[in-house]
């Protein structure tokens, strides 16, 4: 049995995610929600924090001027880091979506979702990253795909403390890192981008299907008298 999980990264909340974490100079204060991304700004996870609110920015990009990019996992992976429901949400805020051709293919949504819902599907891997500003993916990117990356950013499961040559080859290039599971989940802003409590909630049923699946026998509790 499959189980097709859709890891929406930076949907709704797209704008406060960035700007919570970057538009943050000299204090952790909640900033106003702008129709605007800082580009340029350099964001390393791994970073103290002293260092992450000293760095300076430019001055924000419009969403219309930005497009993200939907890459398609590579192996055995059934994720996808976009849905088209989550495209949606990005076309409204105004930015501009391409999608890797056949990302959504092992999540049950096809290409024509995608386009439906205001995205580009571009076929080639390395076209994707080309015409983007941020890449959304599941898995962190190969050594082969870190160069492409050079300049932009990302926003992934990247682990920096699990893997950090990784980590330092990206931030050597000035890739833009947003690592969600490095996202400290106790501040109420940031439960909505709480993707290690999600996926271990959702292998947490698959592990009761599976289990009651060899069982054998009735469960108790699930029978009357």
């Amino acid at each position: 049995m499959r189980i097709n999980i859709s890891l929406a990264i930076g949907i709704v909340y797209f704008g406060q995610v960035c700007l919570g974490f970057v538009n943050q100079k000299t204090k952790l204060a909640s900033p106003p929600v702008t129709n605007s991304f800082r580009q340029n700004g350099r964001l390393h996870v791994a970073a103290p924090p002293e260092q992450v609110l000293a760095q300076s920015f430019d001055e924000p990009t419009p969403y219309g001027d930005l497009t993200v990019g939907v890459l398609k996992e590579s192996g055995d992976e059934t994720r996808v880091s976009q849905t088209p429901d989550s495209v949606a949400n990005l076309a409204k805020a105004g930015l501009n979506v391409v999608v890797q051709s056949g990302a959504g293919e092992l999540a049950s949504f096809s290409d024509q979702a995608y386009v439906d819902a205001g995205a580009r599907i571009i076929t080639n891997f390395d076209d994707v990253i080309a015409v983007s500003q941020l890449v959304t993916k599941i898995n962190p990117p190969t050594e082969e795909e870190v160069p492409l990356l050079a300049g932009k950013s990302i926003v992934s499961l990247l682990s920096p403390m699990l893997y950090p040559d990784l980590y330092k080859s990206l931030a050597a290039q000035q890739t833009n890192v947003f690592s969600l599971d490095s996202v400290p989940r106790m501040l109420s802003r940031a439960q909505s981008y709480d993707v290690l409590s999600s996926q271990a909630n959702i292998a947490g049923y698959r592990s009761i299907i599976e289990a009651s699946n060899i069982f054998g026998r009735f469960m108790a509790g699930q029978m009357t008298a």
